[in-house]
């Protein structure tokens, strides 16, 4: 069990990761073949070659959205998609760090409060037992 300064400590870390995330952008890249349309083209011959592009695709209000990236941009994309996909792990574990930091000092809370009544002594506990 990690104490809260070391849970603090990891928290610390993630936001200074979260701060250095670079340009990204959602998304999946996926490379298509497609024809043209254009009767005169090689691609419309039953053996012609597909002209072939990069897709970048993304989810917006549960609809696929595409957009098309041209050769020069393809590297910057996949760098891009990268930091998100990075920048979505970390914020993932900065989530989990916080939730774990506030549950260990949910149970500090809750052991000081056990520890002392409202008079100020130490509060004694002992088992009922049920006289049978």
């Amino acid at each position: 069990m990690d104490t809260i300064e070391q849970i603090e400590s990891q928290r610390d870390e993630l936001a200074r990761q979260i701060a250095s995330v670079g340009e990204f952008r959602p998304g999946n890249l996926y490379e298509n073949a497609r024809k043209c349309g254009n009767p005169k083209c090689q691609c419309a011959r039953p053996d012609g070659t597909l002209h072939r592009g990069w897709l970048l695709t993304r989810k917006v209000s549960r609809k696929t959205r595409s957009r098309s990236i041209p050769k020069f941009a393809l590297d910057d994309t996949r760098r891009q998609v990268d930091e998100h996909r990075r920048f979505v792990d970390l914020v993932r574990r900065f989530t989990e760090v916080n939730e774990m930091l506030c549950e260990q000092r949910l149970k500090l809370r809750r052991s000081e409060k056990n520890r002392f009544c409202a008079g100020g002594g130490i509060r004694r506990y002992a088992r009922r037992r049920n006289a049978e």
